[in-house]
């Protein structure tokens, strides 16, 4: 459905794929049955999938 479920106002200066991280930082522990989350190639290449597991 594409509800929001957190967001965080960084630096425009700040790419998206490095806010990601304080995104779903945020999210940690307030979504447990959150399991799969979907991003487009920059995310990948940002480390972000290392990060986030």
């Amino acid at each position: 459905m594409g509800l929001l479920l957190s967001m965080v106002v960084h630096p425009a200066s700040m790419q998206d794929q490095d806010g990601a991280c304080f995104v779903l930082a945020r999210m940690r522990g307030r979504f447990k049955r959150l399991k799969v989350v979907f991003a487009d190639s920059a995310y990948g290449r940002s480390g972000l999938p290392d990060w986030t597991q």
